[in-house]
């Protein structure tokens, strides 16, 4: 399951449904069509007017937030999209798949724009702050940072023993927190790529990580276990 906020309310995807949910009124109601692909991943793009959902067999649909009416489908991918982040000017979509691979597609013309390996599968994809370098979590274990205009591989940080579920950038984009199997999160530097510390939530996989505005919390959604909010450490500047 997978969540993101929209107008106040969260657009929730799960299995085959996609649900919005009123904080205020705990109302839930449907979202949208029903298809046959299980929605992986969920998000809403910077303006409030777009949402993306990545599917089962590779398939990427664009829906209105307004009318939840699917406005595009784009089929990129040769296995499930797990994940589905925009970039912070809303250009840009990147998409991380199980078969190994993240993409970059153009908001306005829904035209492939760059494709970034590592295989066996990529988990999770998250914009650098400044939309310049896009990070991906796999199951190699590893973080790699890519150039977004260039395509090239910039670092491939080792932060965790374990595949990579989850990442995110702190506000100020020094720190990437990623998150593994059995509770493990991780905080490296984004320019060096050390370790600056890491601890375990619980036992179970770290699905979804969030920094606060401010970069001084971290918020882990763990697989059964709900959220935990975290004390993130910060780069001393000189």
């Amino acid at each position: 399951m997978t969540f993101v906020s929209s107008e106040g309310d969260l657009i929730i995807a799960e299995d085959d449904q996609i649900q919005t949910w009123n904080r205020q009124t705990d109302e839930t109601r449907p979202f949208g069509e029903i298809f046959d692909e299980c929605a992986m991943g969920v998000a809403v793009s910077p303006d409030g007017e777009t949402c993306v959902t990545g599917h089962d067999a590779g398939i990427i649909r664009f829906w209105s937030c307004q009318s939840g009416r699917v406005t595009r489908t784009l089929t990129g991918h040769t296995d499930k999209v797990e994940r589905v982040r925009f970039s912070p000017d809303g250009l840009l979509l990147a998409t991380g798949s199980w078969d190994g691979a993240a993409k970059l597609w153009d908001m306005v013309s829904g035209e492939q724009l760059a494709v970034f390996h590592m295989p066996p599968h990529c988990y999770d994809v998250a914009f650098s702050p400044d939309g310049k370098t896009l990070a991906t979590g796999s199951a190699d274990r590893t973080i790699r940072l890519w150039n977004v205009d260039t395509g090239e591989v910039l670092r491939v940080i080792a932060a965790q023993r374990d595949d990579i579920y989850s990442l995110t950038f702190s506000p100020d984009g020094q720190t990437i927190a990623s998150g593994g199997r059995r509770g493990t999160i991780a905080f490296p530097h984004a320019q060096t790529g050390r370790v600056l510390f890491d601890t375990k939530v619980g036992n179970s996989n770290i699905y979804g990580l969030q920094f606060s505005r401010d970069g001084q919390s971290l918020a882990a959604m763990a697989s059964g276990t709900g959220v935990t909010l975290l004390h993130a450490p910060r780069i001393e500047k000189n």
